[in-house]
């Protein structure tokens, strides 16, 4: 069924997957505007800001698999790394360990958005709350 997808260009699938994630966040918003009236609007103005690193963690986890797979011809990944030319094995390998390497550091660099060196502060939510709502 997704076929389609993994056959599409680099450039085309990204377009695609941003298009699709832009098009499904403008439906949320606009499905939330219209429901938020009167009482409803308290209630979702209580959910916390905190669960949108966990949220845009899983998306990440999400196009990742989904480019793993797209890219997981295991014949060719294995004939790569393989091969009597020792500069595209070492290549592929490099690669790899780079890809890996960087999702892992941007999985624990998230891990707690409230610490750390690259936290985020209360300071951008503060300017959103009422003068008399500081509590």
């Amino acid at each position: 069924m997704t076929d389609w997808l993994h056959n599409l260009s680099v450039p085309w699938m990204a377009l695609a997957v941003f298009g699709t994630t832009y098009f499904l966040a403008a439906a949320i918003f606009a499905v939330v505007n219209l429901i938020a009236k009167a009482e409803r609007a308290r209630a979702f103005k209580a959910i916390s800001p905190g669960l949108l690193p966990p949220l845009g963690i899983l998306f990440g986890l999400f196009v990742a698999f989904t480019a793993a797979q797209v890219w997981s011809d295991i014949d060719r990944a294995i004939a790569m790394v393989h091969i009597d030319n020792r500069r595209g094995s070492a290549i592929a390998m490099g690669i790899f360990a780079t890809g890996i390497a960087v999702s892992v550091l941007l999985i624990a660099a998230h891990d707690r958005p409230f610490t750390g060196q690259i936290s985020v502060g209360p300071d951008p939510l503060l300017q959103l709350l009422p003068k008399g709502n500081t509590g």
